[in-house]
């Protein structure tokens, strides 16, 4: 889980609230957790505009097919591509 929160968030577990990690299994033996799921909780959207913050930090707005509001969404740029830094509803 370091390595993927790492990756993608540029944290790691301990640095984290751990909201909802009751819901993985945790196996010793591989050092890793799972989350058992029926589906992907995939959901469509539409970038409704975009803007650089900064020269690394980009703010994205959105909507969502199943969803009310406006969302906007902070990417950071790294090396490797990007870090999610928040991702919240605006309205």
């Amino acid at each position: 889980m370091n390595a993927f929160l790492e990756e993608k968030l540029g944290i790691r577990l301990d640095e984290t609230q751990k909201n909802g990690l009751e819901k993985f299994y945790y196996l010793d033996q591989y050092d890793s957790f799972y989350l058992v799921v029926g589906d992907t909780n995939f959901d469509w959207c539409t970038v409704t505009s975009g803007i650089w913050k900064s020269d690394n930090e980009l703010i994205l707005e959105y909507t969502k097919e199943y969803g009310d509001g406006q969302w906007h969404v902070v990417l950071k740029k790294t090396d490797n591509g990007y870090l999610f830094v928040s991702n919240e509803k605006t309205e």
